[in-house]
């Protein structure tokens, strides 16, 4: 990866990216992924790669729509998080086996798996085109490459709306800000935000003559008293991210960085900042006082490409 865990601690990088818990399961509505399954045949795939797994929320939702006797292979450069992986595979469906390793340089040989996948990791690449090749590469002829990536520059504008800050003029002012710290971050190496826009014409470099794109149909919503299981979830993971005080691109030096590559001014950084941070605290706030309603809208693509056999 660009920067092992962006530098941070595993622990903190864990807490950043929402893998302790089940939050990051919630992303998906099980009939959703029963629906993808038939339409991409997932029933039929025998051997699966999941890149850059984490703690294996992905590869094991995934699993849930997989024939009972499919492998999953998860790899990821982080010791620790294939630990957990393991932990958390116990007992669920399917046959799990983890390894350490990266997704530029995949351990294994050509053509070797049915499906190739990826949840939110090649956002984090510096060179997302490099990877999803090595992905091609150790897909078998006929078999799949499924990538499930965000457009990170689009998903805070539900939370500005409902904030109220579209009335106000912050919600154009932190996109211009958010748009900056997305070229900044990209030109130094760290990974495209919006990489989810630009699969399909990856893939179709690669030799898929027809990728094919979704949106998932998963919203964030929230409305008090926030009892469904799926928003307890999400606020926990809002008070935690709020403790963190961190914007969705990091820690302040990080963001900062990533401002000044793309091109912003470092003397209006400081309340575009503020800004930033204080959102997730408005956001609790509301919780707390039962007033904050989102529908929670979010920009989530899944790309899929066959390749030729």
């Amino acid at each position: 990866m660009a920067e092992k865990n962006q530098g941070m601690a595993a622990a903190d990088y864990a807490r950043l990216v929402g893998f302790e818990g089940d939050w990051r399961d919630t992303w998906w509505h099980q009939d959703y992924l029963e629906l993808v399954a038939r339409r991409l045949g997932l029933a039929a795939a025998r051997t699966v790669l999941d890149v850059g797994c984490g703690v294996g929320h992905w590869g094991q939702r995934l699993a849930t729509v997989l024939a009972p006797e499919a492998e999953i292979t998860g790899i990821d450069h982080e010791a620790g998080f294939l630990e957990q992986a393991r932990a958390r595979a116990a007992g669920r469906p399917g046959r799990f086996t983890y390894l350490q390793a990266t997704g530029e340089a995949l351990p294994f040989e050509d053509g070797r798996f049915d499906v190739v996948t990826c949840q939110t990791v090649l956002m984090h690449v510096a060179d997302a085109r490099a990877t999803l090749a090595e992905m091609w590469r150790v897909t078998r002829p006929g078999g799949l490459v499924v990538l499930s990536e965000p457009n990170n520059l689009v998903d805070p504008i539900p939370t500005r709306v409902a904030l109220g800050d579209l009335e106000t003029g912050e919600l154009a002012r932190q996109v211009a800000f958010e748009a900056a710290c997305v070229r900044g971050r990209a030109a130094l190496g760290k990974g495209d935000a919006i990489v989810g826009e630009r699969l399909g014409g990856y893939l179709h470099e690669l030799g898929c003559e027809a990728p094919e794109v979704w949106t998932n149909d998963a919203c964030g919503s929230l409305y008090p008293p926030y009892a469904r299981p799926r928003e307890r979830l999400l606020v926990d993971a809002l008070r935690g991210w709020a403790a963190l005080d961190v914007s969705q691109f990091g820690r302040r030096e990080d963001t900062l960085a990533f401002y000044l590559a793309g091109g912003g001014d470092e003397a209006a950084f400081e309340p575009l900042w503020e800004a930033a941070v204080a959102a997730i605290r408005r956001s609790v706030a509301g919780i707390d006082a039962g007033t904050y309603q989102t529908a929670g809208g979010v920009l989530m693509y899944l790309v899929a490409g066959r390749k030729p056999g």
